[in-house]
């Protein structure tokens, strides 16, 4: 259950933030007119390239975040001998 809220959880603020990017595109644009001293013209369809490499980079974005968070496996943390593997061990060496 906690997985899926993480995952909502993110799928919601990506898509929030996507909107935000989409609708200050132009703001973006005009701040680079002013950086660089020339006039960048932004028609429909370089607005509409824009809007989708961005759709495109979040939707790889959510594909990572529910890789990691559904496939995501226990490390193994060390290695476990049994009781009798030790005493052969020692056993050998001593």
């Amino acid at each position: 259950m906690t997985k899926k809220i993480i995952l909502y959880f993110a799928i919601f603020i990506i898509f929030i933030l996507n909107i935000i990017l989409d609708i200050n595109i132009n703001n973006y644009i005009g701040i680079l007119n002013m950086c660089f001293g020339k006039n960048i013209v932004l028609t429909n369809f370089y607005y509409a390239v824009i809007c989708s490499i961005i759709a495109v980079i979040s939707i790889l974005i959510i594909l990572v975040i529910t890789l990691v968070v559904f496939y995501k496996k226990d490390e193994i943390k060390g290695i476990k001998l049994k009781t009798e593997d030790r005493n052969i061990s020692v056993l050998l060496i001593g």
